[in-house]
């Protein structure tokens, strides 16, 4: 996949044959659009989208194939987990979203 043969540096992703610039154009075009769109819908909570990959990267380990669906999960988990929490620590009141 190309993001493992990125792991190891542009030379080694090209000696595989990778089209390095077209894929970094791709990669570049794809992250900048999600992550505004991320952030111009959640706002505050926007964090978990840096902190949880970081997370779920040192548990599974470094291959992509493995890495993407457990940072999907956890994030998921993590944002459930904390909506828990607040309807726990503040009952039955409405907690406005994108403060």
């Amino acid at each position: 996949w190309a993001l493992d043969a990125f792991a190891f540096g542009t030379d080694a992703a090209a000696s595989l044959g990778i089209p390095i610039r077209r894929v970094q154009i791709v990669l570049f075009g794809m992250t900048a659009v999600m992550t505004a769109s991320v952030v111009s819908m959640v706002g505050s909570i926007g964090f978990v989208g840096l902190v949880i990959p970081h997370a779920a990267r040192f548990l599974v380990g470094p291959g992509h194939g493995r890495l993407l669906p457990a940072t999907a999960l956890g994030g998921a988990i993590y944002m459930v987990g904390a909506d828990i929490v607040s309807r726990v620590i503040i009952p039955q009141q409405i907690l406005p979203i994108g403060v």
